[in-house]
């Protein structure tokens, strides 16, 4: 009926203690290491899938939704198709994902200097 706005608060906070049934456990040196060594190729894909649907839900609303939103929304999703599209060869990836990290892409859209490192570090599959 009205507007739409995004509140970027946190409004929830999770607690973790040693007796939770189900949880995030806290990661290793070892399974980082690990993640490193999985293809990037699915998740990247993923990533960049739900932008592309983020994208498409916020244009539905049209007015409702204000333009900045809309803007980072567009952004997040340029940032997910240069990642997609990142060369196979890891050394050929290190300066699109510098640059990328330089403009504050990975930080923004991302985690940060983890994300680039998964970016040039990971095998495509």
């Amino acid at each position: 009926m009205g507007r739409v706005h995004v509140d970027r608060r946190r409004l929830i906070d999770y607690r973790q203690h040693s007796t939770n049934q189900i949880g995030v456990s806290r990661p290793t040196v070892r399974r980082n290491l690990d993640r490193l060594r999985e293809p990037r190729r699915e998740r990247n894909a993923t990533l960049f899938r739900r932008a592309v649907e983020l994208v498409s839900r916020l244009e539905r609303l049209g007015p409702a939704i204000d333009s900045r939103t809309l803007t980072l929304a567009r952004q997040k999703l340029d940032h997910e198709r240069r990642r997609s599209g990142l060369p196979t060869r890891r050394r050929d990836r290190i300066w699109p994902v510098l640059g990328s990290l330089l403009r504050g892409d990975y930080r923004r859209y991302g985690m940060g200097a983890r994300d680039a490192l998964r970016d040039v570090l990971q095998p495509v599959e």
